[in-house]
């Protein structure tokens, strides 16, 4: 009985924050509003042509610095993380060209300009965050390798084994609910996009925890002894495994609230491109633009949460590979 009232004040919660939410982006105006939609989306355009330039200018780094032995290398993460991330923002060139903004009172999307093909959209955006979670689970097999290796442990190969099942099924979920998303229109399959990513977020979650609390304080006593390579080196692996954590709980923590404003705020039946219908093939579709929601639609209110998300998550996974220069040691050979 506790536990249902407890659930029942934390939906209660949840719908009053939502409502407060829904309240002060009304009070400030379709106007400002897509102002700030606007804003956002030019602080995603410029923020891909600045970091692409910041990888090629370390892949050029590794590349001269090869072959030379008196310099150091990147660990096994940099060098294989600028490399996901370079890949990783080509495609968010592709889905974010046009951007894509949602609104809370019926779901549905629109773009900036409405010109780019709803099948290229998420062709590109499947891509682009298949290549993130294999990276997000490369990345955790890369630490936690280092950190059985410094402490001599036997590899954990049933966390790296469920870790590799977790994202193969974030990659194939999002293609699935993609494709139905594209096949029929209807928002019910946005639910299904989102749960998929969910285990690979929890497996993470669950091995960087296992790291931050349990082998690097051990790893710690071993550095105090003298090794201050050691301990450096430990001080990045514990910032980039914090780092990736927090993103974790925050994706665990605010998708399921997302999933019920759906089910309970809107039709699962609603379309997601307001200018085509229900069950019908949208690939070739344009999303219509929200310059055109004060003729089209005056009380509607465009929300830019699905483009600060996107800009965000390109930069925490910029911060995983680009440490300060002072943690740029010698490697170890076990990461």
């Amino acid at each position: 009985g506790s536990r249902a009232h407890f659930n029942s004040n934390s939906v209660g919660d949840y719908h009053s924050a939502l409502a407060t939410l829904e309240n002060l982006m009304a009070m400030l105006g379709q106007a400002t509003m897509i102002s700030t939609c606007l804003g956002v989306y030019g602080a995603h355009v410029i923020t891909i042509p600045l970091l692409l330039s910041i990888s090629v200018s370390e892949l050029r780094r590794q590349r001269s610095i090869a072959d030379d032995n008196s310099v150091a290398k990147p660990t096994g993460w940099e060098y294989w993380g600028v490399r996901f991330f370079t890949v990783y923002l080509l495609a968010d060139a592709v889905r974010g060209a046009d951007g894509m903004f949602d609104n809370a009172a019926d779901g549905t999307v629109r773009s900036v300009w409405g010109l780019g093909r709803m099948d290229v959209k998420f062709a590109a955006w499947w891509f682009r965050d298949a290549v993130m979670f294999c990276g997000l689970a490369l990345l955790v097999k890369c630490k936690l390798r280092w950190a059985e290796a410094v402490l001599s442990q036997a590899p954990s190969t049933r966390k790296i084994f469920a870790l590799n099942c977790c994202a193969g099924l974030a990659v194939a979920g999002l293609a699935l609910g993609f494709y139905l998303l594209l096949e029929t229109n209807r928002q019910m399959w946005q639910i299904v996009s989102v749960l998929a990513i969910v285990p690979v977020n929890a497996a993470c979650a669950l091995i960087l925890s296992w790291i931050i609390w349990c082998l690097l304080p051990e790893i710690r006593l071993r550095a105090a002894q003298g090794q201050d390579h050691l301990q450096l080196e430990a001080a990045r692996v514990c910032k980039v495994c914090c780092l990736v954590l927090c993103c974790n709980i925050i994706i665990l923590t605010v998708m399921p609230f997302l999933c019920i404003q759906k089910v309970l705020n809107q039709p699962l039946s609603s379309p997601m491109a307001p200018n085509m219908g229900i069950d019908s093939w949208i690939g070739p579709a344009r999303l219509p633009s929200i310059l055109d929601l004060p003729q089209e639609s005056p009380d509607l209110v465009p929300a830019p949460t699905l483009e600060l998300v996107e800009v965000s998550v390109a930069y925490f996974f910029f911060m995983t590979w680009w440490p300060p220069q002072d943690f740029r040691i010698q490697s170890s050979k076990n990461e």
